[in-house]
């Protein structure tokens, strides 16, 4: 179903936008949530395009425990982590990064989504990285910094509390 508003040429979505892939016959999931909160197609967000093929590598959210958070890059090497949502309580935290891939990741951290960068590991093809950061209650942006990653949709919520 499509929504009545108009971003430019292209409509956005409140509903799921699910299209038939050519000649396959399967059904894709193209969908982000825009600023407002409503879903919006992925490629006019640049946001996490979830579809029926990388829908099964997603996992539940990463929850710290005693003080370590583990993100993992998507080992298939997809521009992704293998979840979009972290949950840590507040306090020092060291994230994680293991990547099997042998595509270059990293992971870093940012205050909200447009907020200064807290802090970003080493960038890594192979094996792990990590960053510590001293997290407060609220919510943060984990996201790749390797250029072109995050627009492709290597990105993620963290959840302080």
């Amino acid at each position: 179903m499509r929504a009545n508003g108009r971003l430019g040429d292209e409509q956005l979505t409140r509903d799921l936008l699910v299209r038939e892939a050519a000649g396959d016959g399967l059904q894709h999931i193209d969908l982000t949530v825009g600023e407002t909160g409503w879903p919006r197609p992925a490629h006019l967000s640049g946001g996490p395009r979830l579809t029926g093929r990388h829908q099964h590598s997603l996992k539940g959210p990463a929850v710290e425990t005693a003080g370590k958070l583990q993100i993992e890059a998507s080992p298939s090497g997809q521009l992704a982590y293998v979840t979009t949502k972290a949950l840590a309580t507040a306090g020092p935290v060291t994230i994680v990064m293991p990547n099997s891939s042998g595509v270059n990741h990293n992971i870093a951290i940012q205050q909200g989504v447009s907020g200064p960068v807290l802090g970003a590991s080493p960038y890594v093809s192979k094996g792990s990285a990590s960053v510590s950061i001293n997290l407060k209650p609220g919510t943060y942006t984990f996201f790749c910094q390797v250029p072109g990653h995050r627009q492709a949709g290597m990105l993620g919520t963290l959840t302080a509390k």
